[in-house]
């Protein structure tokens, strides 16, 4: 018998940029590791009537058409029902061939229910799914119908892990009915942050101020970039040899970013990087001299975790997933949400007062090293698998 299958499922690429695409392929790759199953990752791809296999580093991915579920009474509506027998018998298939024994959506999707129908007719695997934030939001904001879908799905999930212990009360609130079935599990950093000259081969790549503040998330509302760059404009002229580097995923938020770094009079030191691989930005961890999390809204937030990782103090808002990782003046700075001043305050502080600024980020590195570990994530995982 092959060895018991972990499948994964995603709505895009692991290979994409992106927190949720981290957490999955660093899952797989502890798996591989620890060696108790061989990691897969089924991918939601549209063109794909057949399984595809492509064999990667750490993990087997499937690309398989999962035709979505729709609550309106549309052509989406009957397409479903009339290919679900035949995507029911494709997924079994790769069940079988497989010998899938754990069935994992990250960022779940209504196509959580073909997994949900697998456990209706007791189809022996055990079906956990993972929520990372913006998920959770889409469910909330979706019709009663749609509603409906997911409490079917929640009635057959053996556990619904989220990324913290304010995102599980967050899950908890719109299922609570399901509260025995809700956990977290925190997000680890991976090892090769903490490798002697893990940043090596990027060296001398990308030109960088001498000194800066440094920032990492996509450009939307949520992470709060337009905060910090109005909190760096308060502390420009007092630090005139300090830049500020942000560096993340296009989204909707960059053209307003950019103006308002560009209506500044400090535009030549506010840095926009966009779209870099995960390889190439510890490199920007390396080099920097603080890192700052403005964000509205962060379930966890895995960057936290790899600027501990290069001993930079870090400054965070009091969202739900910094309040995890953070203690308050023992080990970083967390300051209220949208409180410019204070971000500017603290920005000062640090900036000034090196031995408080290296005490910070000791006490935090150790934190991250040996708390925020993928193999205690996935010993945690496993406890869920039945």
């Amino acid at each position: 018998m092959d060895k018991k299958g972990w499948l994964f499922v995603l709505p895009w690429s692991a290979d994409g940029i992106g927190g949720v695409s981290r957490v999955v392929v660093e899952l797989c790759r502890t798996i591989k590791k620890e060696g108790c199953y061989k990691p897969f990752i089924l991918v939601e791809d549209w063109l794909a009537t057949e399984a595809l296999l492509v064999e990667k580093e750490d993990y087997t991915e499937i690309r398989f058409k999962l035709r979505p579920f729709s609550t309106t009474l549309n052509k989406e509506f009957f397409a479903f029902f009339v290919f679900l027998p035949i995507t029911l018998l494709r997924l079994y298939q790769i069940y079988k061939k497989h010998n899938i024994k754990v069935i994992n959506p990250h960022f779940p999707s209504l196509s959580c229910i073909y997994f949900a129908f697998f456990k209706y007719v007791n189809i022996k695997i055990t079906f956990l799914l993972s929520f990372h934030g913006a998920d959770l939001v889409n469910i909330r904001n979706s019709t009663l119908q749609t509603k409906a879908i997911w409490n079917f799905i929640f009635k057959n999930v053996d556990s619904a892990i989220a990324c913290s212990k304010g995102m599980a009360k967050k899950v908890m609130h719109e299922f609570g009915s399901f509260s025995e079935k809700i956990n977290y599990v925190h997000n680890g950093i991976a090892p090769s942050f903490f490798e002697k000259d893990s940043t090596k081969s990027q060296n001398g790549k990308f030109e960088l101020p001498k000194k800066y503040i440094l920032s990492v998330g996509t450009y939307e509302y949520k992470k709060g970039q337009d905060l910090l760059i109005t909190a760096f404009l308060k502390i420009a002229n007092q630090f005139t040899d300090v830049s500020l580097v942000l560096v993340g995923r296009t989204a909707s938020e960059l053209s307003e970013y950019k103006q308002l770094a560009e209506n500044s009079p400090y535009k030549e030191r506010i840095i926009f990087l966009e779209n870099i691989p995960l390889e190439e930005i510890k490199v920007f961890y390396k080099k920097s001299i603080l890192y700052v999390s403005a964000s509205r809204d962060e379930p966890f937030g895995i960057v936290m975790l790899e600027a501990a990782a290069f001993k930079i103090p870090v400054i965070a808002t009091r969202t739900i997933g910094a309040c995890e990782i953070i203690d308050d003046n023992i080990d970083g700075k967390l300051i209220d949400i949208e409180d410019t001043n204070a971000m500017a305050e603290q920005i000062v502080l640090l900036l000034t007062d090196e031995k408080e600024s290296q005490r910070l980020a000791n006490t935090l590195y150790h934190k991250a090293k040996y708390d925020f570990t993928w193999d205690k994530a996935l010993k945690k995982y496993c406890s869920f698998v039945q």
